[in-house]
């Protein structure tokens, strides 16, 4: 008898020591949940100093629509012009993504820049599929060319910022641009 009364005090009192481990732990989980808040700050966030178009290459013509990925994902596709005065020959959509920058905020409340995605041919109009293709074609001297690029939206709900160089210069509102219509 003596033998299993001190096995039963064994066990109570690691059990004892399990439940107040577990409840440590429990306090300290809450603790951090509310006294330590995570520091919000951009995710890939354009690098200020980055080298600039300058006077050789200008990017102007940005239009904006809103449609949905491959994955059924919001995304917004911006159509531009880029011209080449120089005499260097240039990738547009080097050009474009070395200047050009989206961020969305996410739910989370930290900013990320906007991905590119790829939609479904007969989401785009054999015109802008012929646009997209032109990011990837080199821009020789004294040439201009359309581009169409697409982006995934974190949500359409939420305001994307346009950033060139670093430097914010305006904000888009997806909920209030028009749709590209389905080309079947």
């Amino acid at each position: 008898m003596q033998k299993w009364r001190r096995i039963n005090l064994g066990l109570a009192v690691l059990v004892l020591l399990l439940s107040v481990l577990a409840l440590g732990k429990l306090g300290l989980g809450l603790w951090q949940t509310h006294a330590v808040q995570p520091e919000k700050k951009v995710v890939g966030a354009p690098d200020p100093y980055a080298q600039g178009t300058g006077e050789q290459l200008q990017i102007d013509d940005l239009t904006y629509q809103t449609t949905t990925d491959f994955l059924q994902r919001p995304t917004l596709v911006v159509r531009y012009r880029l011209q080449n005065h120089g005499t260097t020959a240039a990738l547009p959509q080097y050009v474009f993504d070395s200047n050009v920058t989206f961020a969305q905020q996410t739910a989370s409340g930290t900013t990320s820049v906007l991905a590119t995605t790829t939609v479904p041919k007969r989401k785009l109009s054999f015109l802008d599929q012929n646009y997209q293709e032109n990011g990837t074609i080199l821009l020789k001297a004294g040439e201009h060319v359309t581009v169409v690029s697409v982006y995934r939206l974190e949500s359409a709900k939420r305001p994307v910022t346009l950033a060139v160089r670093g430097a914010k210069r305006t904000q888009i509102k997806p909920w209030q641009l028009k749709e590209v219509p389905a080309h079947d």
